[in-house]
């Protein structure tokens, strides 16, 4: 199911009484004061792609963009969704607008749920195909990963001190929260700004897509002029992926049995890499099992907002984590000692209440082994197609 506008922290538990009502917590981040101080120059980002490009698809406003139909092949289905993906990511940096945070937080799970599409059919599009392309969409996130951490961190001090008012005073929340959003100012005007950095992003986005767009929804036959110069008796062909579960089995497979392999990690070393590593893996699922709601949405639908649940709830851990490691090394954000250790201490406090949240969603999400759990994808996919397709 879509998210909507810039992720915020609101996976928290009460640690301590409420805040006296004369101490109101802080307001969210002062309205479009992001948007109001940038520069014109952080606005134009990667260029548009011209309509008469040879790449250039745009979405049938008549399907929903995120999903396989079970009317249409999969090459095609695959193509469709991915197509629309790039059309996303583009088109939002392109023209950010008021709202440049929202526009990179969706072009960056539109890149995230392009990758999740190549992991469900890496065996199909061969070892070297995969990698090249999903290192390609990796450094773009990259990229503009800062940006997103940035205003994650400061869109997180307002809920902290929700559920921690007595870790330090208003006013140390206050400037802690307004120190925050200046970095984010930085940051974004960093990354955006630079006209060249948004223009090769910008080529890098279009060129990929051209490659997505040629992938071959029907055998076809290559142009091959030196073969038939030399008179050779093969004319090489360029097979679609072949319309069935089979091209996508061992995709799956491969995401929920790793994801399930990084919950058990995490629960015996609960580190913050082996929960991030965790959080990469259920979103990839979540994406995949989001491209076959369509085939039973009433039972998928409840699996990938169960994910997605997870996936936020590790996100709000992740991003608590990385706000613990910028306080502690970059002590002007919180300069009294008393109260940098008293805030740290609630983030910690914070990290585990989301952590035990997650092995309890986990636990259920991950319940079934995971050929049980393919074979359950693989017979909705079977039952829920058209005849004429199986």
């Amino acid at each position: 199911m879509p998210e909507a506008g810039p992720p915020t922290l609101h996976h928290t538990v009460d640690l301590t009484s409420p805040p006296p009502a004369t101490e109101a917590p802080i307001t969210a981040v002062t309205d479009r004061v992001l948007s109001a101080e940038t520069s014109q120059a952080s606005r134009a980002a990667v260029p548009p792609v011209p309509t008469d490009s040879p790449s250039f698809t745009p979405p049938d406003p008549g399907r929903v963009s995120l999903g396989f139909h079970p009317d249409e092949s999969l090459a095609l289905a695959l193509r469709r969704v991915a197509l629309d993906q790039f059309a996303v990511a583009i088109d939002g940096l392109a023209a950010p607008g008021e709202d440049r945070d929202g526009a990179v937080h969706e072009a960056r799970k539109a890149l995230k749920r392009l990758r999740a599409l190549l992991r469900l059919v890496r065996d199909e599009l061969g070892e070297t195909v995969y990698r090249n392309e999903n290192v390609v969409l990796r450094d773009v996130g990259r990229v503009l990963a800062p940006v997103r951490d940035s205003w994650v961190m400061a869109t997180s001090i307002p809920h902290l001190q929700e559920v921690a008012p007595g870790a330090m005073p208003p006013e140390a929340y206050r400037g802690l929260h307004r120190r925050l959003v200046e970095r984010h100012l930085r940051m974004t005007d960093d990354v955006l700004g630079d006209r060249q950095r948004m223009l090769d992003i910008g080529v890098t986005l279009r060129t990929a897509r051209a490659r997505f767009a040629s992938w071959p929804v029907a055998d076809a036959v290559l142009d091959a002029p030196a073969a038939a110069v030399v008179g050779a008796a093969e004319v090489p062909v360029r097979h679609r992926i072949p319309d069935a579960f089979s091209s996508l089995d061992r995709g799956m497979a491969r995401v929920y049995r790793r994801g399930r392999r990084a919950m058990r990690t995490a629960h015996r070393v609960p580190a913050e890499a082996v929960f991030h590593e965790w959080r990469k893996r259920v979103k990839y699922l979540r994406y995949q099992v989001e491209a076959l709601n369509l085939l039973w949405p009433n039972v998928l639908g409840a699996l990938e907002a169960s994910l997605g649940e997870l996936a936020d709830v590790l996100g709000d851990e992740h991003d608590l984590a990385v706000l613990g490691q910028v306080v502690t090394s970059n002590v002007v954000l919180l300069p009294v000692d008393t109260e940098r250790y008293s805030f740290l201490t609630a983030v910690a406090r914070q990290r585990i209440a989301l952590q035990r949240r997650a092995f309890g969603i986990g636990r259920l999400a991950y319940a079934e082994t995971p050929p049980a759990f393919v074979a359950r994808m693989g017979s909705y996919w079977r039952s829920s197609i058209p005849t004429w397709r199986r």
